[in-house]
């Protein structure tokens, strides 16, 4: 069960003062509303209209020759094939170095 909610802000001398209610069906509603969500992939933060972004809005692809945008925020790479092509790379660099040490 969840109960309403005050909201309180200081004032100029420092007593708090109340400036919003929540009701109890709102709490309830904004709590349950991103319930078996992704929370870093969802444009939208439960009804507050608050939006994120995980790691940065447009970046490039993490290949060396790649040139393209990656438009996902979660993923490094533009393509199956560069993600292919890095996970090569970083396995080879895995082993050479197990190898010197």
């Amino acid at each position: 069960m969840i109960y309403s909610v005050k909201i309180l802000k200081p004032d100029k001398n420092g007593k708090l003062v109340q400036i919003k209610n929540i009701s109890d069906s709102q709490a309830s509603e904004i709590h349950w509303s991103t319930f078996n969500q992704d929370f870093n992939r969802t444009n939208m933060r439960g009804t507050t209209g608050v939006k994120y972004h995980r790691i940065g809005v447009k970046k490039q692809c993490a290949e060396k020759d790649c040139k393209t945008i990656v438009q996902d925020g979660r993923s490094v790479t533009c393509s199956k094939k560069c993600k292919l092509k890095r996970a090569g790379r970083q396995r080879l660099l895995s082993k050479l170095k197990i190898k010197k040490g």
